[in-house]
């Protein structure tokens, strides 16, 4: 019979690898069994279904376009020049986007955004 000699290296990776697989069992195991809440639904939900539809509108564009410009967005809030008074600036500029949909569309979009009112 041989002997297989192993490193240090070799028989660290070995115990590293044998306590992580049983953190990984240990953590399968302990992870609490999803039972459904009770609780009512977050208040969220009830304001959103009681919104303007107008406010909604605004509301689900802004989400949309910082979105969509996050990379530049994040360029701007990096700039030297940006300050705690350039924040509403630049939140007045982005809204000043909603114009540009008739207000039908607003509407329309608002009051799906907003909970089907």
């Amino acid at each position: 019979m041989s002997r297989v000699h192993r490193s240090p290296q070799t028989t660290a990776r070995s115990s590293h690898s044998q306590t992580t697989g049983t953190r990984l069992a240990r953590r399968s195991s302990e992870e609490p069994s999803k039972k459904p809440d009770p609780t009512p639904p977050p208040p969220q939900t009830a304001k959103k279904q009681q919104q303007d539809p107008q406010e909604a509108f605004t509301a689900f564009y802004l989400r949309q376009v910082t979105s969509e410009l996050a990379e530049d967005l994040d360029k701007i809030r990096s700039a030297a020049d940006f300050n705690d008074r350039s924040l509403p600036l630049l939140v007045e500029a982005l809204k000043q986007g909603v114009k540009t949909f008739s207000a039908e569309e607003r509407l329309r979009i608002g009051r799906a955004a907003a909970g089907g009112m």
